[in-house]
């Protein structure tokens, strides 16, 4: 994959990644929910685990709801990966971190005084200067932990609640003519180093590609919840899933990455998990998560990876 060119001619940032930066620094940090109606179309989805939030009206309102329990939450965003052009569009997948201290009533109940770290990792589509579609990523079993609140609860209300689908939302999100394809054409570079591994580990079942892959002490991090290193680390969280769903598959849905010099760069990766796990009466239920991934290849070697995915809607589906 060739690198590409990320101009917005026509509209006043510097670029793509200035774009989807400054608008989050914006709504979150500035605290200004409502300017999500200068950038969100009421096609617009954001699709998550917990349920999809389509339209801008709805996006500003569950902004505001996030925000009101937090009066000082504040975000540092570590990196946005990239791909597009202003003809057809651009991807991109923003990961970020935010801390606050939980002091407002909000729907997750009554202020605990307790401080959060939140991690998340986004992926969108942008034509021009708006949002078109959007997937979330976030652990909110960790989320909810920090907080002291009872995630038992929180999984059954999330099992009970039948969140509205966006599946005519993102239909009319095909007609605002955007193109840039998910997974390139030509996946070759560090996107074919992680599109293999990821096959090899969770399809093939082969966890000898930790070995093979990944460098001595390379950082593998799952949300704010767990930090391994090297094979072993990485080895762990694969082995979390094979052992949880033995029918396991998975299959890429979005795959790009940028280039940092000859040998190198930071891919961003999305798929979708599916299979099996028995609950706790041993009835089996079926599984379906998204899972998020930033990973930096340098050479044929994974040197550091970030991991998002929702436990809470994982236990949901779980019955548990």
């Amino acid at each position: 994959m060739t690198q590409p060119q990320r101009t917005m001619s026509d509209y006043p940032y510097t670029d793509v990644v200035d774009f989807v930066e400054r608008t989050t620094y914006v709504i979150w940090n500035d605290r200004q929910p409502d300017l999500v109606h200068e950038w969100y179309l009421p096609e617009t989805v954001i699709w998550t685990d917990g349920g999809d939030i389509v339209g801008e009206d709805a996006v500003t309102a569950d902004t505001w709801e996030r925000r009101r329990g937090f009066s000082d939450y504040y975000g540092v965003i570590n990196d946005t990966i990239w791909t597009g052009d202003d003809e057809s569009g651009y991807r991109t997948s923003m990961r970020w971190i935010a801390h606050g201290t939980h002091d407002g009533e909000s729907r997750i109940g009554a202020p605990t005084g307790r401080r959060v770290a939140n991690s998340s990792i986004s992926h969108c589509v942008i034509r021009g200067d708006q949002y078109v579609e959007e997937w979330a990523g976030g652990n909110s079993l960790r989320f909810l932990e920090q907080l002291g609140l009872d995630t038992e609860a929180a999984a059954k209300r999330l099992t009970s609640t039948s969140a509205p689908r966006g599946e005519e939302a993102r239909e009319a999100t095909r007609r605002l003519g955007v193109t840039v394809p998910a997974i390139p054409e030509v996946v070759d570079g560090p996107g074919r180093v992680v599109a293999d591994l990821l096959h090899g580990l969770y399809n093939d079942r082969d966890l000898s590609w930790t070995d093979r892959v990944y460098a001595p002490g390379a950082p593998y991090s799952f949300s704010t919840s767990r930090v391994g290193f090297g094979a072993a680390g990485a080895r762990a969280e694969v082995q979390r899933w094979l052992d949880l769903l033995p029918d396991l598959s998975l299959e890429i849905e979005e795959l790009y990455w940028n280039l940092d010099g000859e040998d190198g760069g930071r891919v961003a990766v999305r798929y979708q998990i599916q299979g099996h796990a028995h609950d706790e009466t041993g009835k089996e239920r079926p599984i379906s998560l998204m899972g998020f991934h930033h990973i930096h290849v340098r050479g044929e070697k994974v040197v550091a990876e970030w991991a998002e995915y929702n436990e809470l809607a994982l236990l949901a589906q779980m019955g548990r």
